[in-house]
């Protein structure tokens, strides 16, 4: 059905695919959703993070996901932001600064 010529192909075969096409776009909406979502956890500080978390609403908000904007008015309600980044550095662990001679490692 793919290959076919659009005009060579039935009805039944293009309402299958506009079916497809807009599956593929709502996929691909999610996806990109998702995506930033997980890069608000690498922001530097509180206040990028808070804006990406904004962006990431408001995507939300214009698809008009409902699942997903039930999800995002209770974490934007119940997530401490501020102290997520404030206290975060304190449990990782310290990196080793410390520069040492050593033979180069062989390259994979």
């Amino acid at each position: 059905m793919f290959v076919k010529k659009s005009s060579r192909r039935t009805e039944q075969e293009k309402l299958h695919l506009e079916d497809v096409v807009a599956a593929n776009q709502e996929f691909l909406k999610l996806e990109i959703i998702k995506e930033r979502m997980l890069s608000f956890f690498d922001q530097p500080d509180a206040k990028t993070a808070k804006s990406t978390l904004e962006e990431v609403g408001e995507w939300i908000w214009q698809r008009r996901f409902k699942p997903l904007m039930a999800w995002y008015e209770r974490f934007e309600s119940k997530w401490l932001i501020d102290s997520q980044f404030r206290y975060r550095n304190l449990n990782l662990p310290k990196q080793n600064t410390e520069i040492r001679n050593h033979e180069p490692r062989a390259e994979i």
